[in-house]
């Protein structure tokens, strides 16, 4: 149940900046990727396995359209929980252990390499999250299910992490 998701070209990165939202912001989930990932995994897709390894999250606000204007609409969606430390919980040893399946917002965008088609790639992800079979398991789970930190919280986390890379430019570097 990708809804035409599938077709976009996954990124491949494995540097430190690619591994940076591994750390602070684990990526949103779409239709069909909580059955894929449990699959990987080899367990059944219970409603425990759901509320002990993902969290509901702000995914920002999408364009949608009521009538002949587009009016912006909050998007809820599933991510994975985070440890502590603000790993993801599928985060071990510096790899993902559910790469080959891993969520949309981790497979789709590499940090080194954004390009403008990034954003339209988040926002047809997005979009896929009003599907009602996907909102029904975050309204039917939402009281077991933990809230991840605001969406600007963990956008800072990512942008502090991402200073921390060894490919960050130095901070007295200016523009290139």
């Amino acid at each position: 149940m990708q809804h035409g998701l599938d077709v976009l070209e996954r990124g491949l990165c494995k540097c430190d900046k690619c591994k940076a939202p591994c750390q602070t912001m684990p990526g949103f989930l779409v239709p069909g990727d909580l059955e894929q990932i449990a699959d990987y995994l080899g367990v059944t897709l219970t409603d425990e396995f759901i509320a002990r390894n993902f969290r509901v999250a702000s995914g920002g606000t999408v364009p949608y359209q009521i009538t002949d204007k587009l009016h912006p609409r909050p998007a809820l969606v599933l991510v994975p929980d985070q440890r502590p430390s603000g790993d993801c919980v599928f985060y071990q040893s510096g790899l993902c252990q559910i790469h080959p399946v891993a969520p949309f917002g981790c497979r789709m965008f590499e940090m080194c390499g954004l390009s403008p088609s990034d954003k339209h790639k988040a926002q047809a992800g997005l979009l896929s999250t009003f599907h009602p079979e996907y909102r029904g398991t975050i309204t039917r789970l939402r009281k077991y299910l933990g809230t991840a930190p605001p969406l600007s919280v963990r956008r800072g986390l990512l942008v502090n992490k991402l200073l921390e890379s060894p490919d960050a430019p130095p901070a007295d570097a200016g523009p290139r």
